[in-house]
């Protein structure tokens, strides 16, 4: 008596603390996924998902107490889902009674959040058997509806597996199960869809209680896990362990959508020399390790400065090959490398991804050096100018004093010599010499030697003397005097 005393004793105990230290569904995300649950708790919060229920409504549930543990779990967890989440629950039993309750996808809200509650809670589990054939036809067809294509798909069945349909007495493969298979496959083509199961306890054997769990395998074509639950606080605890699996699941969604976006949109930036991975939406690979040919081609192209260029820098795109990471959702337990979300943000590879890199500057800026280049070969066009074709006098040179005529003489050739002979306005012993003349920043000009005397210039602004037996450059048609007599200087062609 003492010994089931004891036993009971620390039953009780056991159950107490399993609910006093569960965690919420958040709180489970959290902790397997800290970095990518904060980053995307927003987006968590506003992606809808649709949650399927089936719900096995037979006596045999009730006799074993599971009854009302199923609605006040079922309830509790609709008063946790989202606005704008969708739920069905379709109760199966007998054939002709196996259907959706309420509205099937029916939009959680405010407003619809009570009238479904309600629903629920009137749920009858006295059908004679569970016909679970039926029961996938209609959550199927539910799954089905126009909209809820790309939506999340949850799928859970509540039963404890005492298949008794009127079909299966008969004939155990008279039901069409890789039909349902076939509606599954297509749905799964466009949403992601997770199917789990609860298996309630029941106290009666039977040999048909094993034969729905491979069909239920064979209709979604994947291992369905199963769970065992004997009591109500295990059964709260499942419901918590659901919704944190459908939040880890809707963030699964999120990521491999992000992830499988930046991997086949890769766009790379050169950032102070480095190649870097650019800024996305999601930015979930963070790290980039270009190969050891395509870092030797970099650095070619970025080291190899010239010591002058004529042009600006020069934009070439290149080719490049390398390894993706998600390294900062890492972590260490204890001494072991442990990855948030391995699977998805596993070490992505590229090859040939083209990038435009800037070519760096010439040593000497190109500015300088086209500045450069042009002085030198305007230096050089106008030395040629200097010399060649030869310089020539052009025009007249024109000599005139107070009271008498002016006196025109007409210069040509390189070079004229004037005295006395041709001017008679000069004195008996002056001459003057004019000769051609280009000079490289002078430009035309004229070079003149007089002799016996000195040449004034003739200027308000500027006072300038050619003395006598020296060269003297002095501009064209420069008027100058000498001894009372005006001249005016010819031109230079």
């Amino acid at each position: 008596m003492k010994i089931k005393n004891y036993a009971l004793f620390f039953s009780v105990l056991f159950l107490f603390a399993l609910s006093s230290f569960a965690q919420t569904p958040e709180e489970m995300v959290k902790k397997v996924c800290p970095k990518l649950y904060t980053k995307y708790e927003k987006e968590l919060s506003t992606t809808p998902s649709s949650h399927y229920f089936l719900i096995d409504a037979s006596e045999s549930v009730d006799a074993n107490g599971l009854s009302g543990p199923i609605v006040d779990a079922l309830t509790g967890y609709l008063k946790g889902l989202p606005d704008n989440d969708r739920i069905t629950v379709v109760i199966f039993g007998e054939t002709a009674l196996t259907k959706v309750i309420g509205v099937p996808n029916a939009v959680i809200s405010k407003s619809t959040r009570p009238s479904i509650v309600s629903q629920i809670q009137k749920i009858k589990f006295n059908q004679q058997w569970s016909d679970t054939y039926k029961g996938l036809e209609v959550l199927i067809q539910s799954m089905e509806q126009a909209g809820l294509e790309e939506m999340q798909k949850n799928v859970f069945f509540l039963t404890d597996f005492l298949y008794n349909s009127e079909k299966y007495r008969t004939n155990l493969n008279s039901e069409n199960w890789s039909s349902l298979k076939s509606r599954i496959s297509i749905l799964k083509n466009s949403s992601s869809i997770d199917a789990e199961a609860i298996q309630l306890f029941n106290n009666n054997f039977s040999i048909l209680s094993n034969f729905v769990k491979p069909k239920l395998d064979l209709v979604f074509n994947s291992q369905i896990p199963y769970e065992e639950c004997t009591n109500s606080v295990l059964l709260e605890q499942k419901f918590t362990d659901i919704t944190s699996n459908i939040l880890k699941n809707k963030l699964r969604g999120i990521v491999e959508q992000d992830a499988i976006f930046e991997r086949e949109n890769i766009v790379l930036e050169l950032v102070d020399g480095k190649i870097t991975l650019s800024k996305n939406k999601s930015n979930l690979y963070s790290l980039l390790e270009l190969s050891a040919e395509s870092e030797a081609i970099l650095r070619e192209k970025l080291d190899n400065v010239p010591l002058y260029s004529f042009f600006p820098p020069q934009t070439e795109s290149i080719l490049l090959d390398g390894k993706m990471f998600a390294k900062e959702y890492e972590y260490y337990e204890g001494t072991k490398p442990r990855h948030e979300c391995k699977d998805l943000l596993f070490d992505y590879s590229f090859s040939k991804q083209s990038i435009t890199i800037q070519l760096p500057n010439s040593l000497i800026p190109w500015w300088l050096t086209d500045l450069i280049l042009a002085i030198l070969l305007f230096s050089l066009l106008r030395f040629i100018w200097t010399i060649f074709p030869p310089a020539r006098l052009k025009g007249n040179m024109e000599f005139f004093t107070s009271g008498q005529s002016t006196i025109i003489v007409e210069c040509a050739g390189g070079k004229k010599r004037i005295s006395n002979i041709d001017v008679k306005l000069l004195k008996m012993d002056f001459s003057l010499e004019i000769k051609a003349s280009k000079k490289f920043f002078k430009g035309k000009c004229l070079t003149i030697i007089p002799t016996n005397g000195d040449l004034l210039l003739m200027s308000r602004k500027q006072k300038k003397t050619a003395p006598r037996g020296k060269k003297t450059v002095v501009k064209l048609r420069s008027q100058w005097s000498v001894e009372g007599v005006e001249l005016k200087m010819p031109s230079v062609k």
